[in-house]
């Protein structure tokens, strides 16, 4: 992630928020202004996608996205 700021800034791109880290899932994240003052959201470590049911165990799915 800090690869990621350190060149967005060397581009000058603004940086909104991060890098920082989510509090629920553990992933690390960066958000940064894009044209039209988009915002975007730069993350990583979700390669783990649970799935919860109540009424049974959690179970771990495949991502969807190849990484």
């Amino acid at each position: 992630m800090l690869r990621s700021y350190y060149h967005l800034s060397d581009q000058r791109v603004p940086i909104v928020f991060g890098p920082g880290r989510h509090p629920t899932s553990g992933a690390r994240f960066l958000y940064f202004e894009g044209p039209d003052g988009m915002v975007f959201a730069d993350s990583d470590d979700l390669a783990r996608v649970y799935r919860f049911d109540l009424a049974q165990d959690s179970e771990m799915i495949s991502p969807t996205i190849p990484i």
